[in-house]
């Protein structure tokens, strides 16, 4: 009786783990809801590539993207190296315009999509 009261608890956490995780479209929406927080003196913001980040989100079920994978799972680790400069640990030259070529993320929506087993291939703070 024990082995299968444990069995059944055993099953339930399984379940309960794969409950919390959220589906793409509520990633995109926590995403959405930290991106819409004023900036503000002293916390850590992330600049990301606009096209990375498009792609991501029409994965995840936001406006569709020309050409943007149609799963989360086809976009790939977080990659900004349309923002590279030609030194190492530089930014490219030119103007960075959010919504055009870059996307701002709080730390914690960064924190999240790392957490979201979508890593970094060039961080850029």
């Amino acid at each position: 009786m024990q082995i299968q009261e444990e069995n059944e608890r055993s099953l339930e956490e399984i379940d309960l783990a794969k409950s919390a995780t959220p589906t793409p479209k509520d990633k995109l929406e926590k995403i959405k809801e930290l991106k819409s927080r004023p900036l503000v003196a002293g916390d850590t913001w992330y600049i990301i590539s606009r096209k990375w980040y498009r792609d991501w989100e029409s994965a995840c079920g936001g406006a569709p993207s020309k050409g943007a994978p149609s799963d989360e799972s086809e976009v790939g680790p977080i990659n900004n190296e349309q923002l590279a400069g030609t030194t190492e640990g530089s930014l490219m030259t030119g103007q960075l315009i959010e919504g055009m070529n870059i996307e701002l993320l709080p730390k914690e929506a960064w924190d999240l999509l790392v957490s979201w087993s979508v890593t970094s291939h060039l961080d850029l703070v």
